[in-house]
């Protein structure tokens, strides 16, 4: 995975910080930073949340991650500029739960923390 990406015509900067979680277990993990406005929109580096992939669709950015070591619980997140909101879909047995659940920015990363403590089943 390239470690800085631009998206949505450069107003989306993604770099994925690999660090090492266990002997030879590496994590990627993203940093998000609206180009326009300086703001870090999600920082999880030195986080067990790997960047798996991102994609521009229908002008959305879509950040899909999963969690080490518990690869089965992966989400997506879709970044949507015009609102300034972000939307979490989650692919696992409770996915329901999850589904079109939407966020400011800021709260993303301590919602996050809470599914590393008590992970999705």
């Amino acid at each position: 995975m390239l470690t800085e990406q631009f998206f949505l015509q450069g107003r989306l900067k993604l770099e994925t910080i690999p660090h090492e979680m266990r002997m030879s277990h590496w994590v990627y993990a993203p940093r998000l930073t609206d180009m326009q406005s300086g703001q870090v929109l999600l920082d999880l580096v030195g986080q067990c949340w790997d960047c798996q992939f991102a994609i521009e669709r229908d002008n959305t950015f879509c950040l899909t991650l999963d969690g080490y070591p518990d690869r089965a619980n992966w989400f997506e997140l879709a970044f949507l500029p015009e609102t300034g909101r972000v939307q979490l879909k989650a692919s696992n047995i409770n996915a329901k739960a999850l589904t079109a659940q939407t966020f400011l920015p800021q709260e993303l990363a301590s919602y996050l923390d809470t599914l590393r403590v008590n992970p999705l089943r």
